[in-house]
C-alpha cells in the first residue's frame, strides 16, 4: 500500500512533480533528476499527439508537495529528448511489441533540460542498466492521493529480450506516470526505469547511450557550464 513520504528528504528531495499544458488545460506526471539539471520522466507525461504534440508548456516541480501552498518553485524545461512514436494511433493504450524490437512502452521515456544546477539542493538518483529482477521502489505524484508525494514497494521482472519490466506489488496509478522505479543499496538510490503504465515499467537498457550522450552534453544549458578535454 502506497504511503506519503516527506519530500524534503533525499532520495525525495531528487524526484518531481511535472504539470504539462495543452490548450490551457494541464496534466500532471512524476519524474525523477538524474543529472545536475537532467530530468527523467515517460514521453507520454510531456507529449500527446491527441493533443497536438508536445506540451505547450512544461513545469518541473523539484520536491513538491501540494500541503507547501500554491507558490512553489518550479523550473521551465529548456530542452527535451523524447520519443514521439510510442503510441502510434494515439488511442492512449501502448503496448509492447514481444519480439524484442522497441514499442510502445518500451520507448516511453524522455529526459527534459533545465538551465538550473539542482544537484547541491536536490542531489539525483543513479542508474543501472543491467537490472533483471528484484525489490523495487517507486515514487511519484498521483492524484488518486491529491497529488501527495506517495511511496511504495514491490518487485519487478525484465521482460526477456523486450525492454521494459512487469511488476508485482507496486500499487500505480494516474500521476505516477514517470516517476523512477529504483533500488537502493550501499550505492544509493539508483533508478532501473520510470513508469509507463500499472503493468509495465521502462527499462533504461535500450536507451543507457542516448541518455548518457544526453546528460553529458545537457551541461551546455548550465550558467557555467564545463568541458572536459579528450
Amino acid at each position: 500500500m502506497s504511503t506519503e513520504i516527506d519530500d524534503n528528504q533525499y532520495p525525495y528531495t531528487a524526484v518531481v512533480y511535472i504539470v504539462s499544458t495543452w490548450d490551457g488545460i494541464a496534466y500532471s506526471g512524476s519524474g525523477a533528476l538524474v543529472g545536475k539539471n537532467d530530468v527523467l520522466t515517460a514521453s507520454h507525461v510531456i507529449y500527446n499527439s491527441a493533443r497536438g504534440g508536445l506540451a505547450d508548456d512544461i513545469k518541473i516541480y523539484p520536491s513538491y508537495d501540494p500541503d507547501d501552498g500554491y507558490f512553489q518553485t518550479y523550473y521551465n524545461a529548456v530542452y527535451y529528448n523524447y520519443y514521439p512514436n510510442f503510441d502510434p494511433d494515439g488511442d492512449g493504450f501502448f503496448y509492447t511489441s514481444g519480439y524484442g524490437e522497441l514499442a510502445g512502452s518500451e520507448l516511453d521515456i524522455a529526459l527534459l533540460t533545465l538551465d538550473r544546477d539542482l544537484e547541491t539542493t536536490t542531489g539525483f538518483f543513479g542508474m543501472d542498466r543491467s537490472f533483471t529482477s528484484g525489490n523495487v521502489s517507486v515514487v511519484g505524484y498521483p492524484g488518486k492521493y491529491d497529488d501527495q508525494p506517495m511511496y511504495d514497494e514491490g518487485y519487478a521482472t525484465k521482460a526477456g529480450s523486450d525492454n521494459y519490466f512487469s511488476v508485482s506489488g507496486l500499487e500505480i496509478n494516474p500521476g505516477n506516470s514517470g516517476g523512477p522505479v529504483y533500488y537502493t543499496d550501499a550505492e544509493g538510490p539508483t533508478i532501473v526505469g520510470v513508469v509507463s503504465t500499472p503493468i509495465a515499467i521502462t527499462a533504461l537498457n535500450a536507451h543507457w547511450d542516448w541518455i548518457l550522450e544526453e546528460i553529458s552534453a545537457n551541461d551546455s544549458f548550465l550558467p557555467n557550464p564545463t568541458y572536459s578535454v579528450v
